[in-house]
């Protein structure tokens, strides 16, 4: 098959399957295991839990988004209602804002990775572990293109 060929297939099954991955987040258990947190939330924390016990300044928030200061300011006061983050202030500038995780959180992703592990191994069920290794590799790569062509890093 030609390059252009693969790069049109490959982009089509890519759009297909995020699409479907979205759908896949809508599933009852997913949405229990959620508590009605956003997918935007989630990145959120998806981001604090990486650099989990350490705080994480919104600025730095905003740069990994890719989006405007006012839009992680409502997603990080949507998981402050819910329990699920705390913000912490400098105590030298009290306009420097960082975000990180409660202790109620811990239940939340405890909750939501083992709802959607369990969709993720339905779907790659019947796929051994050596084609899985070499479609997480494929993916990381891809990812690291992304991130170096958008300098954003979800």
């Amino acid at each position: 098959m030609k390059t252009d060929d693969l790069d049109n297939q490959t982009w089509r099954l890519l759009f297909e399957v995020s699409e479907r991955m979205r759908t896949m987040v809508e599933r009852p258990e997913v949405k229990k295991a959620s508590a009605g947190v956003t997918i935007a939330q989630a990145k959120v924390m998806l981001l604090l839990f990486d650099a989990s016990p350490e705080t994480v300044p919104q600025r730095e928030l905003v740069r990994q988004l890719g989006v405007t200061p006012g839009a992680v300011s409502q997603l990080v006061e949507a998981l402050v209602r819910r329990g699920l983050v705390e913000r912490c202030y400098d105590s030298g500038d009290r306009r420097a804002v960082a975000v990180k995780l409660s202790k109620k959180s811990e239940e939340f992703h405890f909750y939501h990775e083992k709802a959607l592990s369990g969709i993720t191994g339905e779907l790659l069920s019947g796929i051994v572990p050596e084609e899985r290794e070499i479609f997480i590799k494929v993916l990381k790569n891809i990812r690291k293109k992304l991130r170096e062509k958008s300098g954003i890093e979800i």
